[in-house]
This record gives C-alpha cells, sequence and structure tokens, in this order.
C-alpha cells in the first residue's frame, strides 16, 4: 500500500473534519439567530463594489455586495449583504428576505447568508469525498497502469529471436499475459525475464 497516499489521504480526511465543524458551526450560529426574529421582503437599491481574491492564487476580482433596504412598521432599514456577487449579476431592485429582531429592527440578517453557508459545505464535501473516491481508487487499491518491460528469447526450429518489449499494465501478471499474448503462436519456445518493474 503507497505511504504517500495513506498520508494524503489522512491530511485530506482531517482538512475536510476541521472545514466541516467550522461551515457546520458558522451554519448553525447563523440559523439559530433567526429563531425568534421576524421575516419581511427587502428590495436591492445598491450595492459595494469590493476588490478581492476568492481563492488562494486568484488573480482577483470585484465583486457586488447588495444593499438591501427593509419597512417594520414603515420605517426603513438598511442591511449590506455579506455574500458577494459577480459584476455581471443584476441586483438592482432584487428582492431579499430578510429576518429582523423585533425588539431591534437594525438587527437583521440576510436569508441567503445561512443558506450559502450550507451550500458551501455540501459543495465541499461533494468535493473532498471526489477527491478520496479517486485517491483509493487510483492509488491505495493500485488501479493506476504502470510501465513493465520483459527480455522475450524465443527458440523456433533453431532460430534464437530475441526481443524487449514493454507494455502497460495494472499488475505484474497482467503485463506478463499481454507480453505472452503477442507471442501466443510460439508459447512454448518462449521464455520472458523481467528488465524492469515500476511496481510491487
Amino acid at each position: 500500500m503507497n505511504i504517500s497516499a495513506i498520508v494524503a489521504m489522512l491530511v485530506m480526511i482531517i482538512t475536510f473534519l476541521i472545514v466541516s465543524i467550522f461551515l457546520f458551526i458558522e451554519f448553525y450560529k447563523t440559523k439559530n439567530k433567526t429563531k425568534g426574529y421576524k421575516k419581511v421582503r427587502g428590495k436591492c437599491v445598491d450595492y459595494n463594489k469590493v476588490f478581492q481574491k476568492k481563492i488562494i492564487g486568484d488573480v482577483g476580482q470585484y465583486w457586488k455586495y447588495p444593499i438591501v433596504v427593509y419597512e417594520v412598521d414603515n420605517k426603513p432599514y438598511q442591511i449590506t449583504s455579506r455574500t458577494s456577487y459577480g459584476l455581471g449579476t443584476p441586483l438592482k431592485n432584487k428582492k431579499f428576505t430578510v429576518f429582523y429582531n423585533p425588539n431591534n429592527p437594525n438587527d437583521a440578517i440576510l436569508a441567503n447568508q445561512h443558506r450559502l453557508l450550507f451550500f458551501i459545505f455540501v459543495g465541499f464535501s461533494i468535493g473532498i469525498l471526489c477527491m478520496l473516491y479517486f485517491l483509493i481508487n487510483d492509488i491505495i487499491l493500485d488501479n493506476t497502469t504502470k510501465y513493465y518491460k520483459y527480455r522475450v528469447t524465443c527458440n523456433v526450429n533453431g532460430y534464437v529471436y530475441n526481443e524487449t518489449r514493454e507494455t502497460e499494465a495494472k499488475s505484474k501478471d497482467d503485463a506478463l499475459d499481454l507480453i505472452k499474448e503477442k507471442y501466443k503462436n510460439w508459447a512454448a519456445t518462449c521464455e520472458y525475464e523481467e528488465v524492469n518493474a515500476n511496481a510491487d
């Protein structure tokens, strides 16, 4: 079993657990905060444009943060979204659901913020699980193909035929079977010597 693959898998699992716990806590903190809050529809009247990077190595670009106005008892209030949108996304007059504290309407949160955390959590989980699947399938289970080389010597009616053959296979036995298939007409007269193998 590939030790480096095991280490890589453990690092991915630990990273997955740490990020998952963080996202889970943030999601429920945000969701629980809205308990007892009332819901109202607000409208985007403007947005803040901020230049930032989304991922490591990203050259960065401008993102829009909607400014949403909502009314409580005919009094207007304003909240700026913590969720960003691309510059090409139309936001003016877009409707947003706002949860607000009935005792302090200035204390509010947009519904899309805890939904975003949930989608990030789901997307991150799927991504990590896919990477783990390919890691286990291709490395730990050793299902990747490798190159093998054999020197083939055949004695046919006194004539000695010698050739080095290289093939790609998942295992040494599979490689030898492929080599032998090429000389099946002379099978009884041939010998196979492994020159090198990059596995096992």
